[in-house]
């Protein structure tokens, strides 16, 4: 009866957790701000379901060991938010929120009968998590090198440094001020005579650069970085973890060990 009950626990933290973070995705897409209230709810329960779920089944080394991890890689965003300003303040809450729910690896409930949700039971939640998210990132710097071709010739004139080229090519936007206008959360890196930088604070406004480049011509080269919702992408990114219970870490894992 026990048993059952603490695995219903579990289940209801998961409903939680996509409710969350599904509600910050939203806003996070349509706004690129997100209530730092909104994360005291699930961490919380977090918290509370996850030392219940400790005391039902006590702690092994391996929980340990990725609660640690986990720890660790929140203090490397930590110091991205704070002193390299590349991530906001609301993905590192998103992270902490998600230790919180899920800091120890999938109990034996979730990988008993699968050979490869055994071994994803030995990686921290975490850390799977992520690799749904790196993979979507690894699309859209795709997409973006395959959007951006079209106007190579464009960026081949600019009196840059190749690496800056480069750069440009996988990781922003060749524009028009146009198409630029029509666009929301972009922020310029290099317009001629205005800009040239290799990446922008997350903290900027998107409205205040399109009024700032407003005067000039509608076919006026303006090259922007997209500001990623990062939190919208870890919401997908949980669901499909849930969903399937394991990543590719997990496959990787099982085909080494079992070669």
């Amino acid at each position: 009866m026990w048993h059952d009950f603490i695995y219903h626990i579990l289940l209801l933290r998961d409903f939680i957790a996509v409710l969350f973070m599904s509600i910050a995705g939203v806003w996070d897409w349509r706004k690129r701000e997100i209530d730092p209230r909104l994360w005291i709810a699930p961490i919380v329960i977090g918290i509370v379901v996850n030392t219940y779920r400790a005391l039902y089944f006590g702690i092994s080394g391996l929980d340990v060991l990725s609660v640690m991890l986990e720890l660790l890689f929140l203090v490397v965003i930590g110091l991205l938010v704070f002193c390299l300003r590349v991530l906001g303040g609301a993905d590192l809450l998103a992270l902490a929120t998600l230790v919180a729910l899920y800091p120890f690896p999938p109990i034996p409930y979730y990988a008993s009968s699968i050979s490869l949700l055994r071994y994803a039971s030995l990686l921290p939640p975490l850390l799977e998590i992520l690799t749904y998210y790196s993979f979507a990132m690894i699309i859209l710097l795709v997409y973006n090198v395959l959007s951006n071709l079209r106007r190579l010739r464009m960026l081949k004139r600019i009196d840059i440094p190749l690496r800056r080229k480069v750069l440009y090519l996988i990781s922003a936007r060749i524009l028009t001020l146009d198409e630029f206008m029509s666009k929301r959360f972009y922020f310029p890196v290099y317009v001629p005579g205005v800009i040239n930088r290799k990446s922008f604070n997350v903290y900027e406004d998107d409205r205040e650069w399109r009024e700032r480049l407003r005067g000039l011509n509608a076919d006026y080269l303006v090259i922007a970085c997209w500001g990623i919702p990062t939190v919208s992408f870890i919401a997908v990114s949980l669901l499909i973890y849930l969903l399937l219970r394991f990543s590719p870490l997990a496959l990787l894992l099982s085909l080494v060990v079992k070669w």
